[in-house]
């Protein structure tokens, strides 16, 4: 009885070790692991210039702090197109005080002659969110294309540029006179360009009486023609199917009337040439020349009837001269 005892106490404790060992390596396992150092930073060198004896070293500039903006304005820039012939350019720019104390526009300048800002009398405060407005006006006489303008507004907030800027279309003046002084130089330039759209599309496949209208009466028959083109059913001098045919193909010099041939780098074939030539003889009679102080009148032949040319009448003469009175 004694040894079932002793061995059932031996058996316990035995038990009671293991699981005490069992839990002390269950705590080893549990513990927690020393943290992982952080890497070393190594300095990386920076090779800085070694000034040479006698060189001073710059000192870094230090930008000035801005205020914070106090006045602020409906934009910083502004953009109109005026209408051709407009003489001038309105603008207006709003500002507003979103701060908490009074601000003051000591000044506006503008950055030329012909534009001018109208604002309150100088200097001009604005209490705390207050609000008010620079009105801008840029003359345009003499101006086209693309123009822009600026305005400084000076204040104790912060200086402010306020840009504008005008795009001005030209007008037909402008563009009327712009093509005659290229067709003055080259008259073969209504062929090229935009100018094609107007004097050679509308010629395509066309002979007779259109092509006469899409050739000769956009120029001849416009309704603001040019001092320099001419009236072709008032020419000072007769025609002939001959001379019809010679001017449009080859053109006249020292005129805007260019050649039309093809050999002229024209837009028309020969056959549309000979269809105008027919049609001009035809509309377009030879009118007699009256001779100035008499009551007839002389014909003139055109240049291609190959005669010499026939001199104009002389002058009549001068009426005498006053006799002198004595003084």
């Amino acid at each position: 009885m004694q040894a079932k005892s002793a061995g059932l106490f031996v058996a316990a404790f035995l038990a009671a070790g293991g699981l005490f060992l069992t839990g002390s390596a269950v705590m080893a396992q549990e513990q927690p692991k020393p943290p992982t150092p952080a890497p070393t930073l190594i300095p990386f060198p920076i090779n800085r210039p070694v000034p040479l004896p006698g060189q001073v070293t710059p000192t870094p500039q230090v930008l000035p702090v801005q205020p914070p903006e106090a006045l602020v304005w409906d934009a910083n820039e502004k953009e109109l197109t005026v209408k051709p012939g407009a003489a001038t350019a309105e603008f207006f720019f709003a500002v507003t005080n979103v701060s908490e104390a009074p601000y003051t526009i000591t000044s506006i300048h503008t950055s030329c002659g012909c534009t001018v800002a109208k604002a309150p009398p100088m200097p001009w405060t604005l209490a705390p969110h207050s609000d008010g407005r620079v009105e801008v006006s840029v003359n345009l006489a003499g101006k086209s294309g693309t123009i822009m303008k600026q305005v400084t507004v000076q204040s104790t907030n912060a200086p402010k540029l306020l840009n504008v800027t005008i795009k001005i279309p030209d007008s037909p003046e402008l563009v009327r006179l712009r093509n005659m002084q290229m067709a003055t130089a080259d008259p073969a330039a209504i062929f090229k360009g935009e100018c094609a759209s107007c004097h050679v599309v509308p010629t395509v496949g066309k002979f007779g009486p259109e092509l006469a209208k899409a050739a000769c009466g956009i120029c001849h028959e416009a309704e603001r023609r040019a001092t320099m083109v001419p009236d072709l059913k008032n020419l000072p001098h007769p025609t002939d199917y001959a001379f019809w045919k010679e001017i449009i193909s080859n053109g006249k010099p020292g005129t805007l009337m260019p050649g039309f041939s093809v050999a002229k780098n024209g837009p028309l074939s020969v056959e549309q040439i000979e269809s105008l030539a027919q049609l001009l003889a035809k509309t377009i009679p030879s009118k007699l020349t009256p001779i100035p102080g008499t009551n007839t009148t002389l014909v003139r032949l055109p240049p291609s009837a190959g005669l010499p040319a026939i001199p104009p009448p002389p002058a009549p003469p001068a009426p005498p001269a006053p006799p002198a009175v004595p003084k």
